[in-house]
């Protein structure tokens, strides 16, 4: 995998890690130990299929061969399927809401940070523009 890849997964792992341990010990506080089963639940997995996504990517960087895709797309529907029916099948221990949201976290997370990077470029190349017309 790319260097610059692998910045990006340790830097969404300790992200994620954070905000799924906060969660956890709010929930717990207020009695509710199966919230943050599931938010453990929905980050494991998501951090699965982040990992999956980054690998076909630098696959396919690496190849320059595009069809390749499906397969790993098909994988990650598959993962992201695991902990559904896990909440669905154990309803009373494990709520379907907090294990979507925490699903997709390293997802919106990772794209909050391609936002944020090309924001920070698009502010860079702007100044750069406004100093050479003077």
């Amino acid at each position: 995998m790319f260097r610059n890849l692998k910045l990006i997964q340790s830097a969404m792992i300790k992200l994620v890690t954070g905000i799924v341990m906060a969660f956890s010990a709010v929930s717990l506080l207020l009695g509710k130990p199966g919230w943050a089963m599931s938010s453990i639940l929905g980050a494991v997995f998501s951090f699965y299929v982040f990992n999956k996504l980054l690998k076909s990517q630098s696959y396919v960087l690496k190849t320059k061969n595009k069809n390749n895709v499906f397969i790993p797309y098909l994988t990650r529907l598959g993962i992201i399927a695991i902990p559904l029916l896990v909440s669905f099948i154990f309803k009373d221990h494990v709520s379907l809401i907090v294990v979507i949201i925490f699903l997709f976290s390293f997802q919106f997370l990772y794209i909050i940070f391609e936002l944020k990077k090309n924001y920070n470029r698009y502010q860079k190349r702007k100044k750069q523009w406004t100093n050479s017309e003077k």
